[in-house]
């Protein structure tokens, strides 16, 4: 979380586009291990019986955090020009340090294992530590000593591991063609509309595209889905540009001046 917050501060520093995109990698460096971490904690302070609902409790964050830092993160905008600093500099710098206090406030109280926490009463840790390592003995039987000790190399070659960031990859991926359809939908309904001098009719069909995708999504198959999803984006995304100018400006020109001499 330190990490983190140290390279989201920094962001509110970026003048080129070479400090943004190695600020950006570095952001996902410190990002990366922040999720897993957290699973792991989880496991060495709770069974598996009650697992599901701290890590349900704990993805509540996530949502809860955008209904927060929403409204946060646009009043910090609005102190654009204050000390000769952007609106968006004053966001970074200030939730990134946020960021850096609470990691440390964390550290000190945040206890590392149940042999640690004072507010629970020695039977309640015995009791606990005691069904942590029965779970991970019986996972360590079934699937045997050799593997058990797996190196984390073997590991990050291992097909399931490979089989599930591939699955991650490629959900990302799926989701980036609606919009690569929109980008394309953008350009030609802006020429279209500009050539014909008639906005309403463009519009109409683009929202009548968006909505008839996005109930023909609900009905399909996946892939189908898939197709629905990117009429409906072909159709929402342009609708906006094209809906902000109600008819074709003309341009008419003005008296020539008189000729000289």
């Amino acid at each position: 979380m330190i990490s983190w917050g140290v390279v989201a501060t920094a962001m509110a520093f970026v003048n080129s586009v070479e400090m943004f995109y190695a600020l950006r990698f570095l952001l996902g460096v410190a990002e990366a291990g922040f999720f897993p971490a957290v699973i792991y904690y989880f496991s060495r302070w709770l069974p598996d019986s009650h697992r599901g609902r701290a890590t349900s409790i704990f993805l509540m964050g996530s949502g809860t955090a955008t209904v927060i830092v929403g409204p946060i993160s646009g009043a910090l905008m609005e102190m654009h020009g204050i000390w000769g600093h952007a609106g968006w500099q004053w966001m970074f710098f200030v939730e990134g340090v946020f960021s850096v206090v609470l990691g440390f406030v964390v550290y000190r109280f945040l206890d590392s294992g149940v042999e640690q926490a004072t507010w629970l009463t020695d039977e309640e840790k015995s009791g606990l530590v005691a069904a942590i390592d029965a779970e991970q003995d019986e996972r360590d039987a079934r699937r045997g000593e050799k593997a058990a000790r797996v190196s984390r190399w073997k590991l990050l070659a291992d097909p399931q591991m490979l089989l599930f960031l591939w699955i991650y990859f490629a959900i990302g991926l799926l989701t980036a063609v609606p919009w690569l359809c929109a980008l394309v939908a953008l350009f030609v309904s802006g020429r279209v509309s500009d050539r014909i001098g008639r906005r309403r009719p463009v519009l109409v069909v683009l929202l009548l595209l968006g909505g008839c995708g996005t109930l023909l999504a609900v009905f399909v198959s996946p892939w189908v889905g898939l197709g629905a999803l990117c009429l409906a984006a072909m159709g929402f995304k342009p609708a906006s540009p094209v809906s902000g100018r109600s008819r074709r400006a003309t341009w008419t020109p003005g008296p020539r001046p008189p000729a000289s001499g």
